[in-house]
């Protein structure tokens, strides 16, 4: 409350209020879609890639605990195993992507407000 200063003399008040600086960024509709779009994507591919992760760690969890299984059966969790971890590190990297193109955006808003204020 440091920009209000109330002062209460002869039964008046007075008040000294600090001016603060807002900026204010005016956007098209059709950017708002794709930064809508963008960060709905990034969040359903982490999501994803959250799971997949879970699923690897799970199987690298269930293959160290079972130490007796036949080939056959370590073969299968050993190519879970690999498919998991690659899916897993692809959408990461897709939602990776995502996150950056959606900052990229907000970014090239802020920078074309600037250059429209000089």
């Amino acid at each position: 409350m440091n920009e209000i200063n109330l002062i209460s003399s002869n039964g008046l008040i007075e008040s000294n209020i600090k001016p603060r600086k807002e900026t204010y960024y005016l956007v098209t509709e059709e950017h708002l879609k794709n930064l809508t779009g963008k960060s709905i994507l990034s969040d359903i591919f982490f999501f994803i890639s959250s799971i997949l992760w879970g699923a690897f760690f799970s199987v690298t969890i269930a293959k160290e605990t079972i130490k007796t299984i036949n080939i056959e059966v370590l073969k299968s969790i050993l190519i879970y195993q690999n498919v998991f971890m690659y899916f897993a590190i692809l959408f990461t990297f897709i939602a990776l992507i995502f996150l950056i193109l959606a900052y990229n955006s907000i970014n090239k808003i802020k920078k074309s407000a600037l250059t429209k204020d000089t």
